[in-house]
C-alpha cells in the first residue's frame, strides 16, 4: 500500500481491475479493507471513469498477511537483499560494464544470468529468476527542511546494496523523488465548517468476485479544505529551508509538492486538501490530509497547518518528507 491508504482513481483504479482479471490480490483485499468507495469522474463517460477506494491499513494488512501465509506454493523469507548474484558465461571487464552503464539502454549484459540473491546476512537465495520491486527503498534519501538522511519510508532503513549491486552489473540507474504529508490527530481537527465527501451507495468493488464488501453500510466521512494566502506566503518565505525542492533531479515526481504547486501556480490563492481517515475510528484517529506533500522542517509544517480552516488547534503526529530514490 502507498503512503496514502487508498487503492484506484483516474486511471489507477482501471489498473486495479486488470490486476484483478489476472487473479492478482490488491482488488480483493481493497474490498475486504475498504471504509469508503467513489467513482471518480462519474460525471464524464464510463471509459474515463476511476474506482477508488479508501482503506483500513490494519484490515488490509491482516488479511493481506493471511492470504499470502495460506497461499498454495508460495513460501516467504523476510531479509534484506544486498547483492543480485549472477553467473557470466562471458565475463566482462570493467571497463565494459562502465560503458554498459552510461549507454541509454538498461541492459547489463546479455550473457549474465541471475542465479539469485545474497541477503544482508550473509544467507544466499538460489533462484532463476529474480523480481525487483524496491518503491522508494533502493538508495532511498529522506529530506526534511536542510535534513537529509538514508531511509526508505519514515523509520524504515534505506536499500544501499542492492543499488550498488545493480550499478556494479552494469545497469544505468537514475534518481527519482516523491513526498508524502504531515499526519494528523483526527480528535483535533474542527469539521464543523467543512463540506462532507461521503462514499458511494451502492459501492461498486473491484474485485470481480465481490457482489458486496464488508464495510458498505458504515463507511467513513471524508472532509474538504483548502490552504489560504497565508499559507502561501509561509511557504515562499521558507523555501530556502528546504533542499528538497531544488531542481536536482530532473525525473518525474508522483506527488507534486505543495511548495512546487506554490511556486509555479503563484497566481492561486488556494489549494484543495482532501481530510482522509486511515481507517476505522476503532483503529486509528489519523488522518491523511491529502494535497499537502511537503518537505518544509517540521516547525514550519505546524505553523502553516493551523493557518487552514478548521486545523487551527491541530496536532501533527508525523511531519511530511521528501524522498529521492534510485530507479
Amino acid at each position: 500500500m502507498s503512503c496514502n491508504p487508498s487503492f484506484g482513481g483516474i486511471g489507477k483504479g482501471v489498473l486495479v481491475r486488470e490486476v484483478d482479471a489476472m487473479d492478482g490480490l490488491c482488488g480483493r483485499m481493497a474490498d475486504l479493507g475498504g471504509v469508503q468507495f467513489r467513482i471518480l469522474n462519474r460525471s464524464k463517460g464510463p471509459a474515463v471513469h476511476g474506482p477508488r477506494a479508501q482503506v483500513d491499513r490494519v484490515i488490509y494488512k491482516r488479511n493481506m498477511l493471511q492470504t499470502l501465509q495460506t497461499y498454495a506454493g508460495l513460501d516467504i523469507k523476510a531479509g534484506s537483499v544486498a547483492d543480485i548474484l549472477l553467473d557470466r558465461s562471458t565475463e566482462l571487464d570493467e571497463q565494459a560494464l562502465k560503458r554498459l552503464a552510461s549507454q541509454d539502454s538498461t541492459l547489463a549484459t546479455s550473457s549474465a544470468t541471475v542465479v539469485g540473491v545474497r541477503l544482508e546476512s550473509g544467507e544466499i537465495i538460489r533462484a532463476r529468476k529474480v523480481v525487483i520491486t524496491t518503491g522508494t527503498f533502493l538508495g532511498g534519501e529522506i529530506h526534511i527542511g536542510l535534513k537529509a538522511f538514508p531511509s526508505g519510508r519514515k523509520g524504515e532503513a534505506a536499500s544501499i546494496g542492492l543499488s550498488k549491486s545493480l550499478k556494479d552489473a552494469g545497469f544505468r540507474l537514475g534518481r527519482m523523488k516523491t513526498g508524502t504529508p504531515p499526519r494528523l490527530d483526527g480528535l483535533t481537527i474542527d469539521y464543523s465548517r467543512m463540506p462532507k465527501q461521503l462514499g458511494d451507495m451502492p459501492v461498486s468493488s473491484f474485485s470481480f468476485i465481490h457482489d458486496s464488501v464488508p464495510h458498505a453500510n458504515d463507511q467513513v466521512v471524508c472532509y474538504q479544505t483548502h490552504t489560504t494566502p497565508a499559507v502561501h506566503d509561509m511557504i515562499r518565505a521558507n523555501f530556502d529551508q528546504s533542499i528538497h525542492i531544488r531542481e536536482t533531479i530532473r525525473g518525474p515526481r508522483y506527488c507534486p509538492s505543495l511548495e512546487s504547486k506554490v511556486k509555479r501556480f503563484s497566481e492561486k490563492e488556494s489549494h484543495l486538501i482532501w481530510l482522509e481517515p486511515e481507517g476505522l475510528p476503532e483503529h486509528t484517529s489519523t488522518v491523511y490530509p491529502n494535497g499537502i506533500s511537503n518537505t518544509m522542517p517540521e516547525d514550519i509544517q505546524q505553523k502553516f497547518l493551523r493557518m487552514i480552516p478548521g486545523l487551527e488547534n491541530v496536532v501533527m503526529t508525523q511531519p511530511g518528507y521528501g524522498v529521492e530514490y534510485d530507479h
